[in-house]
């Protein structure tokens, strides 16, 4: 690839997988979450995000 593009990577492959749900507030808000309250399990952040950012 490095000889055919110029770059160790392929430009021309379309990224994979799913569009993200959560955007980077979302994800500042969990940062944010965790900080104040380190033990919270998943479900619990879950319920934060649905109740405060509309995320379900």
């Amino acid at each position: 690839l490095q000889e055919d593009f110029g770059t160790p990577d392929n430009p021309t492959v379309l990224p994979t997988g799913r569009h993200r749900s959560l955007d980077e507030q979302d994800l500042s808000y969990i940062q944010a979450l965790l900080c104040a309250n380190p033990t919270l399990f998943l479900d619990e952040i879950q319920s934060h995000l649905t109740e405060t950012c509309n995320v379900e």
